[in-house]
């Protein structure tokens, strides 16, 4: 954090609306970084977009919403789509800077909001999905997730169920054959 200060002030900024800016700042941020050149950030994808913008609106409206940013002379180098449920907050979607790794915007983003919660009564911080080398780095115990599928008992639900459970996985494995002789000449 000191390092980081040298730089320019640096601030923690929370707010619960699903302010159209806010989101933008944080679809941008996450767009900059790997996620982006991936193809899998939020604002690659125009549903994918609308579908977090509504829940953001949602969220927001039942008072769940929470939006957390560390700037660095106005600027958010990291910033968390979270929601506040019951005394817990959950991280559903996070990023930072990446020219700016050498901070660990992330990190420092965390030790703030976990301070943040201390003082607002909050009793617990839930990563949310899978398991990566530096979520260990702040909790060491896991916590499983399961996905739950439910199907309707008719023509429609049976086709979900082969889309899901047949076709798709069945694409994605010849799409792997497919590219992994590209993959290997590059």
């Amino acid at each position: 954090m000191r390092n980081l200060e040298r730089t320019g002030p640096v601030r923690l900024v929370r707010t619960k609306e699903a302010d159209p800016e806010w989101l933008d700042r944080f679809f941008t941020l996450e767009a900059t970084g790997w996620k982006g050149r991936q193809g899998s950030a939020i604002a690659c994808d125009l549903t994918r977009r609308a579908y977090y913008e509504a829940l953001a609106a949602e969220a927001a409206r039942h008072g769940y919403l929470t939006l957390y940013a560390l700037e660095c002379g106005g600027e958010p180098i990291a910033m968390h789509f979270g929601l506040t449920i019951n005394g817990r907050y959950l991280v559903p979607k996070l990023a930072y800077d990446e020219t700016r790794h050498e901070f660990g915007p992330g990190h420092l983003l965390i030790r703030e909001i976990l301070r943040d919660g201390v003082a607002r009564g909050l009793t617990e911080f839930d990563f949310l999905g899978d398991t990566a080398p530096w979520k260990r780095e702040w909790a060491p115990a896991e916590r499983a997730y399961y996905h739950v599928y439910i199907f309707g008992n008719n023509a429609m639900g049976r086709l979900a169920h082969a889309v899901r459970f047949r076709l798709l996985p069945t694409g994605r494995r010849i799409q792997s054959k497919l590219l992994l002789p590209f993959a290997i000449q590059s």
